[in-house]
């Protein structure tokens, strides 16, 4: 469970470099510990069940490994040590989001949130990575005049300046989106879905990002921030409604040199998006048309429906 954690479970050692056995001795565990919600799934025919694990538990290798061999494959160079040096200091603060396919019997797609807090403690990776990105000098030098506004010459326990702009820090940023001091703030640091799950459907997608609006629900989250390719960020702000904006009104630029797309950093007030969500479920009840389409639908009912409540293990 999302907010529990078995002090007695064997700590995952946080590996990218999981041999074909290891993975399915892992998913072997997985069904087992996971068994009822697995039965119940498969007895009323659906064919997938999100299940989360913090990152201290060893079925979140399942997700390490999923991440590193797609992100590798894709947009190359992403090896066992690039994970490393990338994830390494946010691994105490991950959460891994593994859906389960009951008919492949294998997990075909992981979100990893970093969780975090506003003013406090280091931050989370799409902010940090943010303050270290190249090429985003001038887009601050248009955005403000006054940096003294926002400087903070103390780092600290307050944050982390940028090393590519003076106008840039962590401050502007969670200021900039209303972040107040102690508030909590869910990074979706990847997403991550098997090439042969993506081809059926949105659907795995669809589950990763429901489940996540129901972990910031438990959790009382109100702010999320990304970092991910302009495709996807499209994608979730057009075809799922999610009022995403650009980061500290930053735009789209290469996350890692050599990137073959852009990427762009972004947040969304799940307050908000609640909202939209709870408006768009009762027009559902009323027989209203969704401007969003069938796609959005499907969405909808896995972040709100109760009828699939056994499907999301929090």
């Amino acid at each position: 469970m999302l907010l529990e954690r078995d002090s007695n479970r064997t700590r995952s050692s946080g590996t990218y470099e999981l041999s074909l056995a290891d993975v399915r001795e892992l998913t072997n565990d997985l069904e087992r510990r996971y068994a009822n919600p697995i039965a119940i799934a498969q007895a009323q025919r659906e064919q997938r069940v999100c299940i989360a694990v913090d990152g201290h538990d060893p079925l979140s290798d399942i997700g390490r490994q999923l991440e590193q061999r797609i992100f590798n494959a894709e947009a190359g160079d992403h090896r066992p040590e690039v994970m490393r040096s990338e994830y390494g200091v946010y691994e105490d603060r991950s959460l891994f989001f593994l859906v389960y396919d009951t008919e492949a019997a294998e997990v075909t797609g992981v979100l990893r949130a970093v969780t975090g807090t506003a003013g406090f403690g280091p931050p989370v990776k799409s902010i940090r990575d943010s303050l270290h990105t190249e090429g985003y000098q001038a887009e601050f030098i248009d955005l403000t005049t006054d940096s003294t506004s926002y400087a903070n010459p103390e780092v600290g326990i307050i944050g982390e300046h940028s090393n590519t702009s003076l106008l840039l820090d962590r401050k502007f940023v969670e200021s900039y989106h209303g972040m107040r001091s102690g508030e909590g703030i869910f990074d979706i640091a990847t997403i991550a879905v098997e090439k042969s799950a993506r081809r059926q459907s949105m659907a795995t997608a669809h589950f990763l990002i429901a489940a996540a609006y129901r972990a910031t629900h438990i959790l009382g989250i109100h702010h999320a921030v990304t970092f991910v390719r302009s495709d996807l960020l499209e994608y979730l702000r057009e075809g799922l409604d999610m009022r995403w904006r650009d980061l500290a009104g930053l735009g789209a630029t290469q996350y890692v040199d050599g990137d073959p797309f852009l990427s762009q950093p972004a947040y969304v007030s799940f307050h908000d998006f609640r909202r939209v969500v709870e408006a768009n479920r009762h027009d559902v009840l009323l027989g209203r048309p969704l401007k969003m389409g069938p796609s959005y639908s499907s969405f909808l009912e896995f972040a709100t429906s109760a009828d699939v409540d056994h499907l999301f293990v929090l």
